[in-house]
C-alpha cells in the first residue's frame, strides 16, 4: 500500500521550488507518495519555509496548530548540505543530509520501518545531485512554453519527464509521440512547466501501471483550455497555414475548431479569418498559438496565403469557392 505524506513549501520563488520538489521526492523510499498541500491545510507532515517568512505571525500560527515537521530554507551560495537547528542551505548539491534527517526524524513517526521498500538503501547509499539529470532553472525567470515544446517535439531526445510546480506530470517518449500519464483528464499545466531527461530506472518504474496515449492528442486536449496568456503571443495581424488537423473533442467548440482548420488549411491571414467566420480574436488568436505550439503548422508570408475573404475576392468568385467548400465540409462532417 502507498503512504501518503502531506508537504507544503512557502515562499520560495517557482524555479527553487520546482528544484527542491523534485529533489525531496528523490529522498523519499519507495512505497512513500507525497500529497503536496498549502499553508491552509489543516494537517501538514512536513513543512519547508523560507526563513525570511519564518517567524512572521501567520507562519508561526501554522507551526504552532498544523505543522507536525518543519525545515527552514535559507539561500545561500555557500555549499553546505548539512542540516543544523532545523534549517539548510539552498540549493543543495547533496541530498544525503535530507534524505537522513527525512528518514530519521519524519518517517518513523507515520509508518513503521517494515512497511517502507527499500528502506535499508536509503539509509547507506548517498544521493548527489547530478544536474544533467534535474536540469532545472536557476534563476527565477520562467522558462518559455515554446522552449518545452521544442523539447517534446525533438525525437532524438528519447524519455523526457514533465513537470510543473506541482511536481511531476508525464512521461515523453519523444520518438514514439506517446506519453504515460496517470489520469489523462485530470491532467493540466500550472506555472513553472519545464522539462528534463528521463534515466532508465525511472523510465522502467513510471511505465508500469500507467495508461499510454498519443502525445499530440493528450497536448491538443491540455492546450486547448489553457488561457490565452499562457501561450506563445500571436498577431491578428500574421498568416498561418495548418497542415495536420488536431482532433477535437466533442464539445461546443468542435464545429469553430472545423471551421478554423478548413480555413487555415488553405493559408490565411487570421484577421480575415476572424472577420469571415465572425469569430472573436480571443478565439482566432487561442487555435493558432496552440496549432502553431503542437507543430500543426507554421506562419506564412502574405503572398502565400490562399484563403481569400476580402471584397475583391467576393467579387470575383473566390467567395463563392470559400461557401462551396463549407457546404461540402459541413455536408461530409454531418454539421
Amino acid at each position: 500500500m502507498v503512504k501518503i505524506l502531506k508537504v507544503a513549501i512557502f515562499g520560495l520563488n517557482t524555479s527553487d521550488l520546482n528544484q527542491l520538489k523534485a529533489q525531496i521526492i528523490s529522498c523519499l523510499p519507495k512505497g512513500i507518495d507525497i500529497e503536496w498541500v498549502n499553508i491552509a491545510e489543516q494537517k501538514i507532515d512536513l513543512l519547508f519555509v523560507y526563513d525570511a517568512f519564518f517567524n512572521s505571525p501567520g507562519i508561526q500560527k501554522v507551526l504552532l496548530d498544523n505543522v507536525k515537521h518543519y525545515l527552514k530554507v535559507k539561500k545561500s551560495t555557500e555549499s553546505d548540505n548539512q542540516i543544523l537547528n532545523e534549517q539548510f542551505r539552498h540549493p543543495l548539491t547533496d541530498l544525503t543530509y535530507l534524505r537522513k534527517w527525512i528518514l530519521r526524524e519524519v518517517l518513523p513517526e507515520h509508518f513503521a520501518v517494515r512497511e517502507l521498500d527499500d528502506y535499508s538503501m536509503y539509509e547507506s547509499s548517498p544521493i548527489t545531485v547530478n544536474t544533467a539529470q534535474f536540469s532545472f532553472p536557476v534563476s527565477s525567470q520562467q522558462v518559455a512554453i515554446e522552449d518545452v515544446f521544442n523539447e517534446v517535439f525533438t525525437a532524438r531526445n528519447g524519455f523526457i519527464k514533465l513537470f510543473d510546480y506541482t511536481g511531476f506530470l508525464a512521461l515523453v517518449d519523444t520518438r514514439t509521440e506517446r506519453v504515460w500519464v496517470d489520469d489523462i483528464k485530470q491532467t493540466t499545466f500550472h506555472e513553472g512547466l519545464n522539462q528534463t531527461y528521463a534515466t532508465a530506472q525511472f523510465v522502467n518504474e513510471t511505465i508500469v501501471g500507467k495508461n499510454v496515449y498519443d502525445l499530440k492528442v493528450w497536448l491538443w486536449q491540455i492546450l486547448s483550455h489553457l488561457q490565452l496568456d499562457r501561450l506563445p503571443e500571436t498577431q491578428l495581424s500574421q498568416s498561418f497555414k495548418l497542415t495536420i488537423w488536431p482532433q477535437f473533442d466533442r464539445d461546443i467548440r468542435r464545429k469553430d475548431f472545423l471551421k478554423m482548420s478548413a480555413c487555415f488549411a488553405q493559408g490565411a491571414n487570421l484577421l480575415d479569418v476572424k472577420q469571415y467566420l465572425n469569430l472573436s480574436d480571443e478565439t482566432i488568436l487561442h487555435f493558432v498559438s496552440c496549432a502553431n505550439l503542437m507543430k500543426f503548422g507554421h506562419f506564412i508570408d502574405q503572398n502565400d496565403i490562399q484563403f481569400i475573404a476580402n471584397k475583391e475576392a467576393f467579387s470575383s468568385g473566390q467567395f463563392g469557392k470559400v461557401r462551396n467548400f463549407f457546404g461540402k465540409l459541413r455536408k461530409k462532417l454531418g454539421l
